[in-house]
């Protein structure tokens, strides 16, 4: 009898000794949280399965692979993501059931499913639809922390934006000229080039013996069949022209008429009317391009500026 009794009582403290064993070892305190072995162990699972739940408000700063392999470097990480949850808190910005749930109705309407497609989804995959919501509560309030104490902070002004594209566009400071001309046409009849090279010189020595009457010897010479008063073309931006024709009159002085200038569609005396600084369109056509580039660049520099910040407000210990 004594024997049995013994015998039990072994089994009993074998039972405790066991289940001291498996206790999970705490690996950093940050403020009142605690990152567990268990919990490194869990995350680096989740980066290796291209299926799990991850935040991604700290993934664009790491080496996602590092992450999987170096659990020092998670660590670092893991505690970010505790200093980011404890801001949460500290500004009352927990997630309501309300908001977890249009977001989930946001993301099905995106995707063209139904909710229990999601639901169907999360369980091929071994998810349960609770911890869908728990992961898109976190990711809410998050993203809610980030928008108020950093995105809100951030203004890309318009001259950060010329200046971007003056560095990156061979020096173009965002403005170009506009050129308002004039020209007389002659046309190749007959394929007939060499006689219409030599008119256009015959008339170039008139308009160089009176610049004054340009405007009249259009009239009279000109061949152009869409001819304007005074030999009118129009007013262009640098980059709207054809080549040929732009570089025939960028370097004109105001109220000078050029040389013959050979296009495809003949030959021209051209007369620079105007030319005047306008802003760049090839600009406009990339200010909100520019725009997302530079805001990609103080955002990163914001936040990891609030991380170190935030790191020195904070208490944490790593055993």
């Amino acid at each position: 009898m004594i024997n049995k009794f013994s015998f039990l009582i072994s089994l009993v403290l074998f039972s405790f000794t066991a289940q001291a064993v498996v206790v999970d070892q705490i690996v950093a305190i940050v403020n009142n949280e605690v990152i567990t072995q268990s919990e490194l162990f869990s995350y680096q699972k989740k980066i290796r399965s291209k299926k799990a739940l991850i935040d991604d408000a700290l993934l664009q700063f790491r080496d996602v692979k590092k992450l999987s392999t170096d659990s020092k470097y998670l660590v670092q990480h893991l505690i970010d993501e505790k200093i980011l949850d404890s801001e949460v808190k500290k500004n009352s910005l927990q997630a309501t059931i309300e908001k977890v749930e249009q977001e989930i109705r946001s993301i099905t309407k995106r995707n063209q499913i139904s909710r229990k497609d999601l639901v169907r989804s999360l369980k091929a995959q071994g998810v349960a639809f609770s911890d869908y919501q728990a992961f898109i509560g976190k990711s809410i309030e998050r993203k809610s922390l980030i928008e108020k104490q950093i995105t809100s902070n951030i203004k890309i002004s318009d001259e950060e934006v010329v200046a971007y594209y003056a560095k990156n566009s061979k020096g173009n400071s965002g403005q170009v000229y506009e050129y308002k001309i004039s020209h007389i046409l002659f046309l190749p009849k007959n394929n007939d080039s060499a006689a219409a090279l030599k008119r256009a010189e015959n008339v170039l020595k008139k308009v160089n013996s009176n610049p004054n009457n340009y405007e009249k010897i259009a009239r009279q010479y000109s061949e152009d069949p869409n001819f304007t008063e005074g030999g009118l073309l129009g007013s262009f931006k640098a980059g709207e022209m054809n080549s040929e024709i732009e570089n025939g009159v960028k370097n004109l002085t105001t109220g000078k008429a050029s040389q013959i200038v050979k296009s495809r569609f003949g030959y021209h005396i051209f007369k620079l009317n105007k030319k005047t600084l306008v802003k760049d369109p090839e600009l406009d056509k990339q200010r909100g391009l520019i725009k997302q580039k530079l805001f990609a660049k103080s955002f990163r520099k914001y936040f990891q500026n609030w991380l170190e910040r935030k790191r020195v407000e904070s208490y944490i210990r790593i055993n």
